[in-house]
């Protein structure tokens, strides 16, 4: 763009040129320079630094006097005066900056110069101000000169000047451009890259475009202000019109565009002085530079006006719509370049056809297609052309071939699957860059040795090549030849001298033989030769040079040792050689030599010896790989701590290894959790840190300071000789996710430790020695059993329970004799009999009042059960959401508290007291006998109900109390330091025990999740101020989560025990009233302090703000009013906390990197404070009521903001691009919002990406303008999105997908994804056949594309290739054809919706008995609710919003999607009888046949669906009659029979006929209630005319007033005992109800047989 605009300067610089050299002093023998002008050109010279002697011509001696014969100096033919002078580096020493040093003053003493260029060169300082005193100056240039600090106004002074050049001086600042209204001749203006202090509107309209003799502009890459104000401008016959503009990468607002190109209505902000007309002379416009200017919508049908266009860029934009054919008639253009857009359709020939000189072509990376014939030649002759992502046919376009003159051509992912052309490589002599890559050209390549030109780049990987590697040109420079299907020895590398190669990529092909010695003659960086057949050993010669950073020899069949010149590679940064058959000793050289190493793999070959120490001098290693080899020995000691990624958390490894090196081109192989995984090439290189030494014969310890690398993410030390057992301290390995440490010999016990890391997802501690119970928890008790199998002496969940935690057995005696309890209750005789009678009329009344109806009336009975089983369902299910929610969240907290690095030392006692001085079983060490007996006059105080402390003893083999469960003690002198209690059944009386340990610092009283512990403090004043300061001084850690009998007097207990507590937890219990004083008074010390969840109300005190050591704050889940204290933000050490909070409170929170604040009131406004947070982390302000647009800056003050949520407010506006905002790996949630246009670029590192329910427009063709690898949840449903899905979808990781409910058209891509897991397409206008790509997606959870114009036949690959399929969803498409057997195969079936296509033929027989789910009936809700907490994919944001039709209603459901069972083939044209196996589903919901031409009849095996909710057979041809089965049912309460041939009577009983006539109309044989009754049995009874008064019944029943209120209290007494005493039960016990209500039913139905 630069080059262009300098190669194409206006005519005016070609005369003054053209004068100055007329004028130019001939050979000046005649003429000689003026002695004063020669003295300060020479001044001048010694202020610079001439390092490549330019300035030669230059001096005092006597041949060089003349110096109007200098270089770069010109003098007047008239007067001598120099005129003159042009230094720059592009005339002196191009591609250099040949002169450095200071600007002298003597220069200024020129005052006849008309021209100075001192452009790329590089000056030190300031502009000097004394330019202005050259006033003859017309033409100044002064670019890339490298100048800072402020432009001087003295500029303003040159007011002859015509061109003014400051560009790309990134140093300069402009603030204030006053003076530039003086210069009325300037024609150029250039200041690109400079940095403003007002904002471009001002600068624009009010202080450039006033100057009416301005015709070119450049402004690109400026930096401008981010706020903007009103424009205000004056257009009129004093304004500039611009021929030649360049505007690029400063971001135009749609009013700055629409001014100053005078498009649409001028914004209400505008202040327009006169009428509107264009800054754009378009008759004269020939250079217009747009590129990164945030420019959207179809802008390009402003073009078709701009003829005498020679350059236009407008590239890296969110244009949309079709390119304009008037594009084609801009005969003058050179450069067209419209890459990075959001353009669709076609191009024809008369988009190209009259463009004579263009030069320049990019249409790459939109969606374009290329409709031109193979016979049409261009009118052009290419130097430049682009069209990658553009699709150009299937077949090679030959007008390509015409361009003879292109250096650069790229087609790559151009859809082309054709062989080259035989003559494509001569026809282009020039070329230096081709990219084929991502096509499908097949054929052999012929000897490239003479092709190509210069220093030359080739890609053609991912292509499907064959035969022999060829030979290239010595001058190549980059060569990618990967995943292809070459094959042969390489020995190409032989017969030329290549050492201008930089990069060589062959990997993923069939090459063989040995690797050629001759690499020793290359400069290579990058090599692979990864996955082919090499054989032999790795050259000597690989390493000649210390130049290559990356070397992938992996997957080959090498052999023989590494050899010892890889030791010369000291910037060696990646060694992966594994999956060969080397041998030998791992050489020691490894770890002296090779200081940038970061990637060490040689798994999977022979290697033997034991691991050298020289190994741990490799401190930048993020992977060490030595795994399935012979190596033996130890670990070695003191290692891994020298291993500087491994021991810090957190580190960013996103970086170049060597300055000037891209390692993004690199790619690594490692396994992952079970898995082989590649990070690949092109991505950014974001490693994890990895240890993999497995499958050898190690023994011998784990080293422990293994356990304290806090930034490990996968250990793997299986299939080893490893002894010994895991330490404590592995609760530092903050960032590990997955440890394997099976197939060892390790023992002990497993420590509790290992459940707070809160990252771990993959555990294998099988087949070892392991003993004792797993410890409690979710962490460590959710892995499935295979975790822990082949370790004998391991016992507790999800094993078998441990020998001695049995359940006792229930206990049938002790009863309580009631009979007594009514001796006295009436004295009166009368009045008991009174009362027992009335009593009876209110059981009479209470039971059959309730119980009589649901006898009766069958559909009321299953309509009152079902409310009640689906509360019961409910909560049920939101308690166990919730107790996982909060078991993360405790786990969490747990770990912040366990094993944060910065925490005090009395923290660090407490855990190195618990875990590594704790008695183990007791020997050696004799607990203090007055502890003991406080322990056991404790346990004497405690229900236990599960013998929870039976090691708790006075008996001879348990008098050592420090080996009793939940007791620890210090090594030295026996106290007893710490007592945990966390076993959900315990009950505690009282805490009197306590008085007698007083070297207690760890208390726990752990509440279980039913809230069963009941502690019971002190409860007066006088029994609490026993416990003195001194009683439990050393008592630093409280937890009293969860006992819900804590009081206010309880408080006072706790604010006297101990004031040296530095952790209490006093959440989730039932304190109330407001929060004590004390808490900052009396506890000073405090690190932690956690009072959620309780009934706190009124203010937050002020006492707060003396806790100066306060590093987590948690007020939340309470009834506080109010703001919290000003002086909270004094707190400098505070790191998160959450409740209400202002702006004042964050002034010194320096540390906080945790803020939630959902579910607050902090709109309407979007608050302003969140700008000073700059070390968050973590923001959430959603529910939070704004109703406002995000400030333009908010993306920019946030720089570590890693989680974002700002869901269901009501935020409007634009997202700008967010491609370089958030930080590594972040989460965007702003769904339930407001906003608008198009969807921007996002960070390539977003892993979730919430923009659902929003008012998005347009395509979404900029996911291909980044590598989004790492995104896994994209959420863009409920919005307005159109145009055709992009096909790039393989580049992601996505696992759900989420497009439904727009208006995307065109066919579904073949790319779509290869791990989804859940993908939903419903609602939309795709069309077409179900692509055969979608088959990758192997573990397919949710296929929903229901609601589009979909056809063809159901594709039989779903049956087959979508093992784990449970929802499938086609409704509402014009699928044809039969249901394919292959559908049978869905074992895992949940959901089956095929209604309302066009589907035809018969049901597959014995195809539902293989549906496991819809066979077999749940037994419990407690498995369901354990497969949905399970099933990640339904627990993402809701992810799995389904929409089915149930019960003759549309219902959409999410969280309770595990419960639904649905069959729904409706509204096809399936003939043919039901098939037996249908009607034997006892776990189906809901099955819906109707709108088919199904014939036959209800199958009696009907009754085996005891689940069936919901039938629906209606507009049918069903015939015969209704089976009685059918009313066996008992949860069946929808029922649709109608517009069959249903004949004979209804069977009897409330549950068939409780339903409306409507379920059986249209069946003319159909007879019986609600239907007329049947012929036999006579006629309807007419209504009766009379029916009693039951007022007048009722008003002579009691007289006595006295008495009738003792019957009221009495029958209502009654009626209590009668529905509760009964119903009570059948509400929560299922199975009583089940078979109380059938006893009942087979009385009534045997009742009826009788009777006929």
């Amino acid at each position: 763009m630069v080059n262009i605009k300098r190669n194409a300067k206006p005519w005016s610089i070609f005369l003054v040129l053209l004068s100055v050299y007329i004028l130019k002093g001939g050979n000046g023998e005649v003429i000689r320079c003026i002695e004063k002008e020669r003295q300060a050109l020479l001044k001048f010279k010694q202020e610079l630094d001439d390092m490549f002697n330019v300035l030669s011509s230059w001096g005092s001696e006597e041949s060089k006097k003349e110096c109007c014969k200098w270089r770069g100096v010109v003098c007047s033919n008239m007067t001598g005066h120099v005129i003159s002078l042009h230094l720059n580096s592009e005339t002196l020493y191009p591609y250099f900056s040949p002169l450095t040093g200071n600007l002298s003053n003597s220069l200024f003493e020129l005052h006849h110069l008309i021209s100075l260029d001192l452009s790329s060169n590089e000056f030190n300082g300031k502009i000097p101000e004394s330019i202005g005193s050259l006033d003859k100056l017309q033409h100044l240039n002064l670019s890339s000169t490298s100048f800072s600090g402020n432009v001087p106004s003295q500029l303003g002074y040159l007011t002859n000047l015509r061109t003014l050049d400051l560009g790309h001086s990134s140093g300069l600042v402009i603030q204030n451009l006053d003076w530039l209204s003086k210069l009325s001749s300037l024609f150029l203006l250039d200041l690109s890259g400079l940095k403003f202090t007002e904002n471009i509107e001002t600068i624009l309209f009010q202080k450039i475009l006033v100057i009416s003799s301005l015709k070119e502009l450049y402004l690109g890459g400026c930096n401008f202000p981010n706020h903007t104000s009103p424009i205000d401008v004056n257009v009129n016959s004093t304004s500039a019109s611009l021929c030649a503009i360049d505007l690029s990468g400063i971001g135009l607002t749609p009013s700055t565009f629409q001014v100053l190109f005078n498009t649409g209505t001028i914004p209400v902000t505008s202040n327009i002085h006169s009428s509107p007309r264009s800054y754009m002379n378009f008759s004269c416009l020939s250079k217009l530079h747009l590129s990164h200017s945030h420019l959207t919508g179809a802008i390009l049908e402003l073009v078709g006006a701009m003829m005498s266009l020679e350059v236009l860029d407008l590239s890296h934009n969110s244009i949309t719509g079709l390119l304009p054919e008037s594009v084609g008639r801009l005969s003058k253009l050179e450069l067209f370049d419209v890459s990075f857009n959001l353009l669709e359709g076609s191009i024809s020939e008369s988009h190209l056809s009259e463009l004579h000189h263009l030069k320049k072509l990019d249409l790459s990376y939109n969606s374009l297609v290329l409709n031109l014939t193979t016979e049409w030649i261009p009118p052009f002759q290419l130097d430049f052309l682009d069209l990658a992502y553009c699709s150009m046919g299937h077949r090679f376009p030959t007008w390509v071939q015409t361009q003879s003159e292109v250096s650069y051509l790229d087609l790559s992912s151009a859809n082309i699957s054709d062989e080259l052309p035989e003559r494509f490589w001569d026809s282009f002599p020039r070329l230096t860059f081709l990219n084929l890559s991502h096509n499908q050209i097949s054929g052999r390549l012929p000897d490239l040795s003479s092709k190509l030109f210069g220093y030359s780049t080739l890609d053609l990987s991912f292509n499907i090549f064959s035969g022999l590697v060829p030979s290239f040109n010595p001058n190549t420079t980059f060569l990618y030849l990967s995943n292809n299907r070459f094959f042969g020895p390489i020995s190409f590398l032989s017969k030329s001298n290549y050492d201008v190669l930089n990069l060589l990529d062959l990997s993923n092909n069939q090459l063989s033989g040995q690797i050629p010695s001759s690499l020793e003659n290359t400069m290579l960086t990058f090599l692979d030769l990864s996955n082919n057949n090499f054989s032999g050993k790795i050259p000597n010669s690989l390493c000649s040079e210390s130049t290559l950073v990356t070397l992938h020899l992996r997957n080959n069949n090498l052999s023989g040792e590494l050899p010892d010149n890889l030791k010369n590679c000291l910037t060696l940064a990646v060694l992966d050689v594994g999956g060969n058959k080397l041998t030998g000793n791992i050489p020691t050289w490894i770890g002296t030599p090779l200081p940038m190493l970061r990637v060490l793999s040689i798994r999977g070959n022979n290697f033997f010896g034991s691991i050298p120490r020289e190994i741990c001098n490799l401190r930048e290693i993020q992977i060490l790989d030595l795994s399935q080899n012979n190596l033996s020995g130890r670990i070695p000691l003191h290692c891994f701590k020298n291993f500087y990624y491994f021991i810090q958390n957190n580190r960013n490894t996103q970086s170049s290894m060597i300055e000037g090196i891209d390692i993004f081109l690199d790619d690594v192989f490692v396994q992952w959790k079970g898995q082989h995984l590649e990070y690949e090439g092109s991505k950014p290189f974001y490693l994890p840190t990895l240890i993999d030494l497995s499958c050898n014969r190690i023994e011998g310890n784990i080293p422990i300071e293994i356990f304290q690398m806090e930034g490990l993410v996968y250990l793997n030390l299986s299939r080893n000789h490893l002894r010994g057992g895991i330490n404590p301290t592995i609760q530092q390995m903050e960032a590990l996710e997955c440890l394997d440490l099976s197939g060892n010999q390790l023992s002990g016990e497993i420590p509790a430790s290992l459940g707070a890391l809160p990252f771990l997802e993959i555990l294998d501690l099988s087949n070892n020695n392991f003993s004792g119970e797993i410890p409690s928890g979710i962490q460590l008790q959710g892995f499935d059993a295979s975790t822990y199998a082949g370790n004998i002496g391991l016992c507790g969940s999800p094993l078998p329970t441990c020998p001695g935690n049995e359940p006792p057995p229930s206990d049938h005696h002790g009863k309580l004799d009631d009979g007594d309890s009514n001796d006295d209750a009436f004295t009166n005789q009368s009045l008991i009999q009174e009362f027992y009678i009335t009593i009876v009329l209110g059981f009479i009344v209470g039971f059959w009042g309730v119980i009589g109806t649901l006898l009766v009336k069958r559909s009321w009975r299953f309509a009152y059960f079902n409310f009640f089983d689906r509360i019961h369902d409910y909560v049920c299910l939101k308690a166990a959401l919730y107790w996982r929610r909060f078991r993360g969240y405790l786990t969490s907290k747990l770990k912040r508290i366990e094993m944060d690095n910065s925490k005090s030392l009395s923290m660090f006692l407490v855990l190195v007291s618990m875990y590594t001085l704790k008695v183990g079983n007791g020997e050696g060490i004799r607990c203090i006998e007055r502890e003991k007996h406080a322990l056991l006059k404790l346990k004497q105080e405690i229900i236990d109900p599960d013998n929870d402390l039976s090691s708790w003893g006075s008996e001879e083999n348990k008098s050592e109390c420090c080996s009793w469960r939940g007791v620890s003690c210090r090594n030295m002198h026996g106290h007893v330091i710490g007592l945990e209690f966390f076993n959900d059944g315990l009950v505690i009386q009282n805490v009197d025990w306590l008085s007698n340990l007083s070297s207690l610092f760890h208390l726990e009283f752990w509440g279980s999740r039913n809230c069963l512990f009941k502690c019971h403090f002190p409860n007066d004043t006088s029994s609490v101020d026993v416990y003195t300061n001194s009683t439990l001084s050393s008592l630093y850690f409280l937890d009293l989560n969860g006992v819900s009998s804590l009081t206010s007097l309880a408080l006072h207990w706790i604010f006297n025990v101990s004031t040296s507590l530095v952790s209490l937890d006093l959440s989730d219990n039932e304190l109330d009233g407001p929060i004590p004083d004390a808490f900052g008074h009396e506890l000073v010390f405090l690190e932690y302090l956690d009072l959620s969840g309780n009934r706190f109300d009124g203010g937050i005190p002020n006492s707060l703000q003396n806790l100066r050591s306060l590093k987590s704050l948690d007020l939340s889940h309470n009834r506080i009013t109010g703001s919290l204290p000003e002086g909270v933000g004094e707190l400098s050490k505070l790191e998160s906390t959450r409740g209400q909070i202002s702006e004042s409170h964050l002034s010194k929170l320096q540390n906080l990197e945790i803020l939630d604040l959902s579910h607050n009131s902090l709109g309407p406004r979007f608050p302003t404070w969140v700008h000073s947070l700059s070390n968050v982390s973590h923001l959430d302000l959603s529910c939070a009521n704004i109703s406002d647009e995000l400030p333009e800056s908010f993306w920019d003050y946030l720089p570590r903001l890693a989680f974002l949520n700002l869901s269901h407010n009501h935020i409007s506006g634009k997202l700008p691009d967010l491609s370089s905002k958030l930080f590594v790996r972040p989460s965007l949630d702003l769904s339930f919002n407001e906003l608008s246009g198009l969807i921007p670029l996002f960070h390539h590192d977003t892993t979730r990406l919430y923009l659902s329910d929003n008012k998005f427009s347009g395509t979404i063709s900029s996911l291909c303008r980044s590598n989004y690898d790492a995104l896994f949840l994209l959420d863009l449903s409920n919005n307005r999105l159109s145009g055709q899905l992009p096909n790039c979808w393989e580049s992601m990781s996505l696992t759900i997908l989420d497009l439904s409910n727009n208006s995307f058209s065109g066919k579904i891509p073949n790319s779509l994804g290869s791990g989804l897991v859940a993908l939903f397409l419903g609602n939309n206008n795709f069309s077409g056949e179900l692509p055969f790509g979608l088959n990758n997606n192997k573990i397919l959870l949710i296929l929903d594309v229901g609601g589009n114009k979909l056809t063809g036949k159901i594709p039989t690959w779903i049956g087959t290739d979508y093992a784990r399929l449970a929802y499938l969803n086609i409704r509402g498409n014009n699928f044809f054809g039969s249901i394919p057997p292959e559908i049978c195969h869905l074992t895992q079936i949940r959901i089956l919706d095929l209604s309302r296509n066009n589907l035809s033929g018969t049901i597959p027989l014995h195809c539902f008995e293989n549906f496991t789910h819809l066979i077999q009936k749940n037994s419990s809700l407690t498995d369901g609710v354990r497969d949905m907490i399970d099933s990640p994919p339904l627990l993402y944001k809701e992810m799995a919003k389904i929409v089915v039709e149930l019960k003759g209603r549309e219902y959409e459901f999410s969280t309770t999607l595990y419960l639904l069972k649905l069959v729904d083939l409706s509204s096809n044209k399936i003939e043919g009888d039901i098939p037996t196996d249908v009607f034997q589903m006892k776990g189906l919901l809901s099955l819906n046949l109707s709108r088919n031409h199904l014939r036959g009849h209800i199958d009696p095996a009907v009754h085996q669906m005891e689940s069936l909710e919901s039938l629906d057979l209606s507009r049918n041809k069903l015939s015969g009659e209704i089976p009685m089965a059918l009313g066996d049912l008992p949860f069946l309460d929808f029922l649709d029979l109608s517009n069959n041939n249903f004949s004979g009577n209804i069977p009897p009983g409330t549950q068939l006929q409780g339903f409306s006539a409507s379920a059986y109309a249209g069946n003319i044989g159909l007879c019986g209630p609600p239907m007329p009754r049947c012929p036999e049995d006579g006629p309807n009874p007419p209504l009766g005319d009379h029916e009693q008064d039951k007022g007048d019944a009722s008003g002579d029943a009691f007289p006595n007033q006295s008495f009738l209120k003792e019957f009221y209290i009495t029958i209502v007494l009654g009626f209590i005992v009668g529905f509760w005493g009964v119903v009570g039960t059948l509400l929560l016990r299922k199975s009583w109800r089940y078979a109380y209500f059938n006893f009942f039913d087979s009385l009534c139905r045997k009742a009826v047989r009788r009777s006929r």
